[in-house]
């Protein structure tokens, strides 16, 4: 239901965590077909890459071409740099799938602020070699949160709601708390809500679907495709689980707009349509995730970290900080807790 694919070369400190909490020996690897993506463009499913590749020499040009003046949209850098066509085929399913977000809207600056250094780099620079591209938990991303809290020698309240913040003060529904700082992973909704000082940001909702099938039904193998919004289907993407990380039988997840009616018709008729999967699955899971994903708009970012700067003994690791991804989150927390640290030494 929730983030269990994770890139090996980009998520060093989140390797390094899961290692330290002792769940190094449950890392599994993806199948080398987990390098394969797909479009559905233009009623079919496309490879990805046989797409692109005709249009890779602009990233070449990248280095020569300005920098743009002001903060602006994926969507009109991408077509002010690679033209109409990448911008609605690869940039927008790209912001779909990363942030089940508008391109014509989120922050380029914001969303991919390293833009093409990576692909550059993937190209010429030799890797640190993992057995696959991606990873997993053999017992899922929750064994990971689970490791954690039996490490904390700390008391841990679930089901507890926070009615109101101060500078030092918490109340919640179990009572009132006094600290020498706040740490806080509220989602940004949530935060504002009790902080109505800050800055206002957006939130994407977004339905998963989940199917289980006990034998093999997929005549493809692959990571799994993402759907252009020119396509105007409800479905936004779809990840073959089980061929990433391989295990009997085929295991799928399907992203799905909120606005749709009927997400598991939705699924089962892509599953037919683009796949040409009749069978009915055997397990069959839906998951809406309410406000789950930042929207960074041009913009939000400068004030975010100005409302950041004002805060005095209270910190903010939420996932519209720095990224929505496990790695960014891993950095950003042990950043602030660094930081926290050599305050109190200096202090």
């Amino acid at each position: 239901k929730g983030p269990r694919t994770f890139s090996a070369a980009r998520s060093p400190s989140l390797l390094n965590l899961i290692s330290e909490v002792g769940l190094k020996e449950d890392l599994i690897f993806s199948c080398p077909s987990a390098n394969t993506r797909y479009l559905w463009h233009r009623g079919k499913l496309q490879g990805a890459g046989f797409l692109f590749w005709p249009h890779a020499w602009r990233l070449f040009l990248e280095p020569f071409i300005p920098s743009a003046e002001d903060e602006e949209t994926i969507h009109t850098y991408a077509k002010r740099r690679f033209g109409t066509r990448i911008a609605e085929l690869f940039f927008d399913p790209l912001t779909l799938g990363v942030f089940a977000g508008d391109s014509r809207t989120l922050s380029m600056q914001a969303c991919f602020p390293n833009f093409p250094a990576p692909l550059l780099r993937s190209l010429f620079k030799r890797k640190k070699k993992f057995p696959g591209s991606l990873f997993t938990l053999k017992n899922g991303a929750e064994s990971l949160v689970e490791a954690l809290a039996r490490k904390l020698r700390a008391t841990i309240l679930l089901d507890t709601e926070v009615l109101s913040l101060e500078e030092k003060r918490v109340e919640t529904t179990r009572g009132s708390f006094t600290a020498d700082a706040i740490f806080s992973a509220l989602p940004a909704h949530a935060l504002r809500a009790l902080l109505p000082e800050m800055p206002k940001i957006d939130s994407a909702s977004l339905t998963v679907v989940n199917l289980g099938f006990s034998r093999r039904v997929l005549s493809k193998s692959g990571y799994g495709y993402l759907v252009p919004s020119k396509e105007r289907e409800d479905l936004l993407g779809m990840i073959f689980d089980s061929e990433v990380f391989g295990g009997a039988g085929t295991r799928l997840t399907a992203m799905v707009r909120p606005s749709a009616k009927d997400p598991e018709k939705t699924v089962l008729e892509a599953l037919s349509r683009h796949l040409g999967v009749c069978a009915l699955p055997d397990q069959l899971e839906v998951h809406y995730a309410k406000q789950a994903i930042p929207q960074p708009g041009v913009g939000q970012k400068k004030k975010l970290l100005s409302w950041e700067a004002s805060l005095m003994n209270f910190f903010v690791l939420g996932n519209y900080m720095d990224g929505p991804g496990v790695e960014q989150c891993v950095v950003r927390s042990e950043k602030i807790t660094n930081h926290f640290f050599e305050k109190m030494i200096r202090n």
